[in-house]
């Protein structure tokens, strides 16, 4: 068998050790299988905005004739949008790029806007249900209420 060389990292200096003995490294069953899970498990989308770059992006590799999806967006990408919504060209070329931006940068401008002003009119319908709810008849403080209890919850 060969040498063994390992390197130890000390203080951004490294050192090597070297030793003939045989070593064997084990993994342990429950840290593999977390290691399997994190790797092969897709990344998920939190919003409905990242939901719909992420449609996007396939829908524009897919017409690129086989063009990978990441390429148009990336996971980081599509997550910094999602999280900033920029809603300029020059907003968005500092999160995605010159390149990026002069190619799908008004479709995106667009997608956000779009989602932003779908946004806003769900707000507005939540403050509506809001007030509607506000205005129903509640019991006044002098009508008396009545409470049940049973035995068994003595």
């Amino acid at each position: 068998m060969g040498d063994l060389f390992v390197q130890q990292n000390l203080g951004g200096k490294y050192s090597e050790l070297s030793s003939s003995r045989i070593v064997k490294l084990e993994m342990s069953s429950e840290r593999q299988s977390s290691f399997v899970s994190s790797k092969s498990a897709k990344r998920t989308l939190s919003s409905s905005l990242e939901k719909k770059l992420d449609e996007f992006r396939k829908e524009i590799s897919s017409s690129q004739g086989g063009m990978f999806p990441h390429a148009v967006l990336s996971a980081q990408q599509i997550s910094i949008l999602g999280a900033q919504k920029p809603t300029s060209i020059e907003q968005l070329e500092k999160l995605i790029g010159k390149l990026k931006t002069e190619k799908y940068g008004s479709r995106i401008i667009d997608l956000i806007q779009q989602y932003i002003k779908s946004e806003q009119q769900g707000t507005d319908e939540q403050e509506v249900t809001r007030n509607n709810a506000r205005r129903t008849k509640r019991p006044r403080s002098g009508d008396p209420i009545f409470v049940e209890s049973s035995d068994e919850e003595k």
